[in-house]
């Protein structure tokens, strides 16, 4: 064998390992474990309400977060192969579903760790178990601005993301607030909060709008290449963001 072959056969190689794999059955399979653990944790800790509507959107929402954390998976796994898939868009948004996801599942799971270790805590321990998930919640709020201001992406997508890492902010904040000097002290009918729950309320509406016209773009103008972990992770931002309009129409039909 000569060299040039020797270097086509490295080339081809080197190709191969930074493409991304077909999707498997064993990956469908993955998720699918994954949520039947996550529906009977949420059954068991009675976190799955008992009217059928709010256990479809549970269902859909657990199923969700699901996604998310298989996609955390996978990338973790073909990187400690040494497997440089490139990230596109939709790799990022899958991801900060898992990361997203793991906010209430972690929270559930030290919540009951705390209370097994320490059913009577002291101040400290009382607080911490009363707001883990404040602290957790930083954590992926933060890791939506990496992706903003960080990741190999294009802005445009960049923007995608945008309108959720602002909301989820502006309500981390309040919450914040509410924690350390409480509700009677929280400006709830000032002008300042007011206009801020407008623009807020604009600004999560362009949400929904952004996860479906950019894609098209990117898919139909921009005419870029996309693989089936991106397209993935477009669905799963889009029931991400659309849950709390769910939430809200459900809430409103249960109470007709």
């Amino acid at each position: 064998m000569n060299s040039e072959d020797q270097d086509e056969q490295t080339t081809a190689a080197a190709t191969e390992t930074n493409r991304i794999p077909p999707f498997t059955l064993m990956m469908l399979l993955a998720w699918v474990a994954i949520c039947a653990v996550l529906f009977e944790f949420w059954r068991q800790t009675g976190l799955m309400g008992r009217e059928v509507l709010w256990q479809s959107l549970m269902g859909m929402q657990l199923a969700t977060w699901s996604a998310g954390l298989s996609g955390l998976g996978l990338r973790a796994w073909w990187w400690q192969q040494g497997r440089r898939i490139p990230w596109q868009p939709g790799h990022w948004l899958l991801c900060l579903v898992g990361f997203v996801g793991l906010v209430p599942i972690l929270t559930k799971l030290l919540q009951l760790f705390f209370w097994q270790v320490d059913p009577l805590p002291a101040s400290t321990g009382l607080w911490l178990q009363e707001n883990v998930r404040l602290i957790l919640s930083v954590a992926s709020i933060l890791a939506m601005w990496g992706v903003v201001w960080f990741a190999s992406l294009p802005r445009v997508w960049a923007i995608v993301v945008l309108p959720e890492a602002i909301t989820r902010s502006f309500s981390l904040g309040m919450q914040i607030y509410v924690v350390f000097n409480g509700t009677s002290q929280f400006p709830f009918g000032s002008d300042v909060t007011m206009a801020l729950t407008w623009i807020l309320g604009v600004i999560a509406l362009a949400g929904p709008l952004l996860i479906l016209i950019v894609p098209l773009w990117d898919a139909f103008i921009s005419k870029q290449e996309r693989d089936w972990m991106h397209w993935t992770g477009v669905a799963a931002w889009g029931l991400l963001i659309l849950q709390p309009y769910l939430m809200t129409i459900v809430w409103l039909t249960s109470r007709q």
